[in-house]
């Protein structure tokens, strides 16, 4: 072991980091619940859109995860392999969550078939959103799984009355498409609203007046929608709506490749407290799918937010990872995600850059708890198709500083900035290992164990 590789200082007495810690132990803030893949172990709804092994194609997933976070289920497709819809029996798998709720999932379609999808999971444990950019421009796919309400109170249509946003990307008869659709529903779950769409059949967005209805719900949140887009036109949904009431996903599988639509819809927050951009100052993780100046194509931003005084804006610079006909492996890149514009209601207007002069803007709509966000662009025809749904990482984490080779001077003052407590395991005065290790997700308010060995010092430096 290299104990020369961070700067030393004089070591403290054992008897003073002990009561170092005892006071960090009384001003820590309470430790926030750390995400488990057993939290979520029950019925999910998973819907799923972008491109396969057989081209354009949607999917639902509908299956019972168990504690373990693994679930049989039955996978509906709708594709450029078949005229019509196909089932089938599939296995979905959480194989691996972190503290924060984000991590990895698989979903399989057959032997020797799957997708790999980077997750994010809200802080209510109802939702996450996935995409798969593991392997260039062969499977982009990304969506959003909501729980199924099963033992909450029945979910029935007139809750779900008011204003909605619905962001919608895929393929339709104008080929590779964006929808955003607004509108209030009623009691009785019909609400006309302007449909926007961004497509192959207009160089420029067009917009219209269309209808947007709940068909059937059932009590556990599972049911059929259908919007219009003409006369003798429109698209019919499978819909599963969150415990609580103010999100649900939607997906097309009913007619082969012809429409292959999926989406989220949340609820515009109505007479709540206005939202304010600082309250998206946070860790966000961006899920997005559709068609690019590279063709079809998958993408995953994780930044975090900051307030911009200097702009007004909250804006952040993350890492954007894409796949898609550009290249034949994923690609990534350094690049600046920012809310542009936010009304009380949570509707607003968001950017993602791509490089020079390159990058989206979006409609978006924060849910009431600004915990999440659906996103889609229709700014400019077909040439960029782009939907997809934000999820935040939780409030209350931090990661572990990296503590080896630090003496216990700075092993105190690391751990007090990252607003955890130090517990030393014995009297040395330099760091030789730590648990949890560096770079690990934990509360804030947690405790960090270090092994320590005592070595002799020559003024401020260890003897060689």
């Amino acid at each position: 072991m290299n104990i020369c590789h961070k700067s030393a200082r004089i070591a403290v007495i054992p008897a003073l980091a002990m009561a170092l810690t005892t006071l960090w132990q009384a001003e820590a803030l309470p430790p926030q619940p750390a995400f488990t893949i057993e939290q979520l172990a029950g019925q999910w709804q998973i819907t799923i859109v972008g491109n396969t092994g057989c081209g354009q194609s949607s999917l639902l997933f509908t299956g019972n995860l168990n504690p373990s976070g693994t679930g049989t289920g039955t996978l509906t497709g709708s594709s450029g392999c078949r005229p019509f819809p196909t089932s089938s029996t599939q296995t979905f798998t959480i194989t691996s969550l972190n503290a924060i709720g984000a991590g990895k999932a698989a979903l399989s379609c057959g032997s020797g078939c799957g997708w790999n999808f980077d997750i994010q999971v809200k802080g209510d444990r109802q939702m996450f959103n996935l995409v798969d950019v593991t392997n260039g421009s062969g499977n982009v796919l990304a969506g959003t799984a909501v729980r199924i309400a099963e033992g909450t109170p029945p979910i029935t249509v007139d809750q779900l009355a008011g204003r909605w946003q619905i962001t919608l990307v895929g393929n339709t008869g104008c080929g590779q498409s964006s929808l955003l659709f607004t509108g209030n529903l009623n009691a009785n779950g019909t609400g006309t609203g302007t449909l926007t769409g961004s497509s192959g059949c207009n160089p420029s967005p067009s917009s219209s007046t269309q209808t947007f209805t709940i068909t059937s719900l059932n009590a556990d949140g599972s049911g059929t929608a259908a919007l219009s887009c003409g006369s003798g036109c429109g698209w019919n949904f499978d819909i599963q709506v969150d415990a609580n009431k103010q999100t649900f996903n939607l997906v097309d599988v009913t007619n082969g490749s012809a429409n292959v639509l999926a989406g989220t819809a949340v609820a515009v927050a109505e007479g709540a407290p206005a939202i304010t951009a600082d309250e998206l100052a946070r860790p966000w993780q961006i899920t997005l799918v559709g068609n690019t100046g590279c063709g079809r194509s998958s993408m995953l931003f994780s930044g975090t937010l900051h307030n911009d005084a200097a702009t007004g804006t909250v804006t952040g610079t993350g890492t954007l990872t894409a796949e898609s006909g550009c290249s034949p492996s994923p690609s990534t890149s350094t690049q600046t995600f920012t809310i542009t514009s936010l009304n009380g209601d949570g509707s607003g207007t968001a950017a993602l850059s791509c490089g020079s002069g390159c990058g989206w803007n979006f409609d978006i709509q924060v849910d009431a708890d600004k915990q999440m966000f659906n996103l889609v662009d229709v700014t400019n025809g077909g040439a960029n198709v782009l939907a997809g749904t934000a999820v935040a990482e939780p409030a209350g984490f931090v990661r572990v500083p990296d503590l080896v080779g630090d003496n216990i001077t700075e092993a105190e003052e690391a751990a007090q900035a990252a607003g955890l407590l130090l517990k030393a395991n014995d009297s040395g005065n330099l760091v030789v290992t730590q648990t949890p290790g560096a770079g690990a997700w934990v509360p804030v308010g947690s405790t960090v164990s270090v092994e320590l060995v005592r070595i002799p010092w020559c003024g401020r430096l260890p003897c060689p």
